[in-house]
């Protein structure tokens, strides 16, 4: 015959299992980022699409678009997945953004010398344009108040720049 237990003895393993798994108020925190393949073709990212990795790759030209300078404070990240050319862009067509992309890559010239490469007010810039490697990496980030996108990153090669 099986054993009875006690409803308190059960009440009491109920309660101690609920307060173990419980989580009244708690907060769960981190970041899920959307991640994007671009490969030998243009892409045209959207304000939607903040906060994405995209990773640029192919045997071709890519090249990736940035959302017009509206709504919400956008960023991206930028990486090279094969060692071909990646275009990054502003998207502003009107002559008061057209050259928006602004702030400090730095390189390393395809040796062992680091240098910083200055953007002020370039309209696109193009990663691996001759010796990119896997792994080159560019954060943008906008300012709506200044109408502009600041721009950071690391690169095997110089970045070229279009004004």
């Amino acid at each position: 015959m099986p054993k009875k237990l006690a409803s308190g003895y059960l009440k009491n393993i109920m309660e101690e299992i609920q307060s173990d798994i419980q989580m009244n108020q708690s907060v769960l925190s981190g970041t899920l980022r959307q991640t994007i393949t671009v490969a030998d073709t243009t892409r045209n990212l959207t304000s939607d699409e903040s906060g994405a990795i995209i990773f640029m790759g192919g045997t071709g030209t890519t090249r990736v678009n940035l959302p017009p300078l509206s709504g919400s404070e956008m960023s991206f990240t930028f990486y090279s997945i094969t060692a071909t050319k990646g275009f990054v862009a502003s998207s502003e067509l009107a002559a008061a953004y057209a050259a928006n992309i602004h702030g400090v890559v730095h390189s390393n010239d395809n040796s062992t010398t680091l240098s910083r490469i200055n953007m002020t007010g370039s309209t696109a810039i193009t990663m691996g344009s001759s010796n990119g490697l896997i792994g080159d990496v560019i954060q943008i980030r906008s300012n709506l108040s200044q109408n502009i996108w600041y721009i950071t990153g690391l690169t095997n090669d110089d970045i070229v720049l279009e004004q």
